[in-house]
């Protein structure tokens, strides 16, 4: 009886402290931002190399695996895809990838390396991937820049990996580029062939745009090369991390005269701008909802789809994006930023090997250098998991992240400032945008969406709308020993990059 008393007592304490908590309140608030990254040097073209040329039969292969997430029976998932309007008909039964309607027998997989501006304004040589479908190039419908999510494996981006253990890049060459566009998708700063630097991850979204930007310049010249010199609608999106960049790039393409002209001499014109599932306002509700129990009890509070995948990525991506901070703007000192025994990867009350990657015991920062992403992601988990800070504890469902956090951040004014300026939420934009993303979401809270289509609205936007997609009509076997989860986070892109392609083909009549 006592034991059962005692459980009672504990649950609803967890109740009580997650019921209590924070909710993501809708805050219309200006920002202002400094743009100083623009350089005569960028985007030019270091070297240029065939990395791989893919037949269209492995690539539906690999989608076919990343869209039917482990289930034995995938014919419900085609079935509910095909049925919706949400994905202009898809119907993976067919084989739209194998047998598009384009003849396209194979993607050439190109790594450009060129330059770019870095956050401490030094030009810095950088990598992407260039995805070209093989058809004649009066076949080419347009051309995507794509921002990729966050990968905390430097060689996991898309000029590096699209097999099954990074499907998402191979979502971009299956969708894309077999309907006949050219994918330029940067690895980001910091990543890629890039490693001597952190990547500059979600709180200096102006860097990552503006290589994007350097992208494009580097690719038109890649392809004046190559005899393709032709005028193309530019189409721009990203998911999760890269969602924000993505919008950013519009915002700088609207705002700063330097960018756009820099843009527009590219030869490839803005048509439409489609990000996917990303942190648009990171000061307000990213921020509660890093630093707030998102537990069973309170996930409805951030429409959060699983309190378990909350608690096992917060740590991960919070550690990722503190690394960044540190570097850049705490003299590249973790303990000024974290808990240093969170830095220094100590487990508490479990055996250390169990947050030593590949049994060693490695700090936080280089962590971030090694090459397997789940390993990474695990290793973290098992430091963060019962760290005790400011009479907060962090287990599974107490999952606010305060305990891992140097208590001297909780009134750090230049972390605040920099949370605010990220914020791509309340805005003025006229050029269409199409903002997309999962109803409920455990990693990035759909309240982003909301509140940034809401904000954007407000400031007399446009040419927007915005897409919801029901979790409910995916299922994946994620957890073998668990019932079938819905769509998740982590998984939704083979379906939120239809959407995206359905978005695209309508604008330009194909």
């Amino acid at each position: 009886m006592k034991i059962l008393l005692s459980t009672f007592v504990f649950i609803l304490s967890i109740c009580l402290i997650s019921c209590s908590s924070r909710h993501p309140e809708y805050i219309p608030q200006q920002n202002t931002y400094t743009f100083d990254y623009l350089n005569s040097s960028n985007g030019s073209l270091q070297n240029k190399s065939l990395i791989s040329t893919f037949n269209v039969e492995s690539i539906e292969q690999t989608y076919y695996t990343a869209f039917c997430a482990w289930l034995k029976n995938c014919s419900g998932n085609i079935s509910n895809v095909k049925n919706s309007p949400l994905f202009g008909g898809f119907d993976l039964s067919q084989k739209p990838i194998s047998q598009n309607k384009l003849g396209i027998k194979n993607i050439n997989l190109y790594r450009l390396s060129y330059l770019t501006t870095g956050q401490n304004h030094e030009l810095r040589k950088v990598s992407g991937a260039v995805f070209i479908p093989a058809i004649p190039t009066n076949k080419i419908k347009g051309v995507v820049l794509y921002f990729h999510k966050t990968y905390f494996a430097r060689t996991s981006t898309p000029s590096f990996d699209i097999t099954n253990k990074s499907p998402d890049n191979a979502v971009i060459a299956s969708v894309f580029a077999t309907n006949g566009y050219i994918v330029i998708a940067p690895d980001y700063i910091g990543q890629g062939i890039d490693n001597t630097v952190p990547h500059p991850f979600i709180l200096y979204p102006l860097v990552n745009a503006n290589d994007g930007l350097s992208m494009l310049t580097a690719t038109r010249k890649f392809l004046d090369d190559m005899g393709l010199t032709t005028s193309l609608p530019l189409f721009i999106t990203g998911f999760s991390e890269g969602a924000s960049y993505a919008l950013w790039f519009s915002r700088l393409y609207q705002e700063q005269a330097r960018f756009k002209e820099q843009t527009d001499a590219t030869n490839f014109k803005l048509t439409l701008v489609a990000p996917m599932s990303g942190a648009y306002n990171i000061s307000n509700v990213t921020y509660n909802y890093l630093f707030d129990n998102v537990s069973t009890f309170s996930k409805d509070t951030y429409r959060a789809y699983s309190s378990v995948i909350a608690a096992k990525l917060k740590p991960g991506l919070f550690a990722f994006a503190m690394i960044g901070y540190a570097f850049y703007d705490k003299d590249n000192d973790c303990d000024k930023v974290l808990n240093h025994d969170f830095c220094a990867m100590k487990c508490t009350w479990q055996d250390q090997k169990k947050c030593n990657y590949k049994d060693k015991n490695m700090p936080l920062a280089e962590i971030f250098n090694q090459s397997d992403d789940m390993e990474i992601l695990n290793k973290i988990a098992n430091a963060a998991s019962l760290k005790y800070s400011n009479s907060k504890l962090f287990t599974g469902q107490t999952n606010n992240l305060i305990p891992l956090l140097n208590p001297a951040m909780i009134n750090d004014k230049k972390f605040f400032d920099i949370l605010r300026a990220s914020d791509i939420y309340y805005w003025h934009s006229t050029v269409p945008t199409t903002l997309i993303y999962l109803k409920n979401d455990s990693v990035v809270s759909p309240y982003n969406t909301e509140y940034a289509y809401q904000g954007m609205l407000e400031n007399k936007s446009t040419n927007l709308k915005k897409i919801e997609m029901d979790n409910n009509l995916i299922k994946a076997d994620v957890v073998s020993y668990l019932p079938n989860f819905e769509a998740i986070h982590p998984i939704s892109m083979p379906y939120l990059a239809l959407i995206a392609l359905k978005e695209f083909n309508q604008v330009i009549g194909k």
